[in-house]
């Protein structure tokens, strides 16, 4: 009976100690996600207030000049979305076209220009 005392006090005292150990660590985790919900909330309303800033700026420049907006917004995603590739802006008011851009001069693969019609052949 006695060594049943000692056993149940003995578990018991492990289990205050277990606990006392525990209560800081979830205390400390506690706020470290508490920091961290924070800063994502600042971090969102930043971003998201920026954005409505710069959109509040274009849609004012817009207004003002709506055609020269909307051709700036036009090149400024095509400069976005192809990076790498070399781009010709051609003003369809300066004359000329496409056949301006075509180096026709420098085709030397005579494999893949059209065949001349010969004579005589499949008559």
């Amino acid at each position: 009976m006695v060594r049943a005392r000692v056993d149940q006090e003995s578990i018991i005292n492990q289990a205050n100690s277990y606990k006392e150990e525990q209560i800081p660590k979830a205390l400390g985790q506690e706020a470290h996600v508490i920091q961290a919900a924070e800063a994502f909330k600042a971090e969102a309303v930043a971003r998201a207030s920026g954005e409505a800033k710069r959109f509040l700026a274009v849609y004012t420049e817009y207004q003002k000049s709506p055609e020269v907006t909307r051709q700036r917004l036009y090149l400024e995603a095509m400069e976005r979305i192809l990076p790498d590739i070399t781009k010709f802006i051609i003003d369809d008011n300066a004359g000329g076209g496409l056949l301006q851009l075509l180096n026709l001069g420098d085709f030397t693969d005579r494999a893949l220009l059209p065949e001349a019609p010969q004579e005589g052949v499949g008559r």
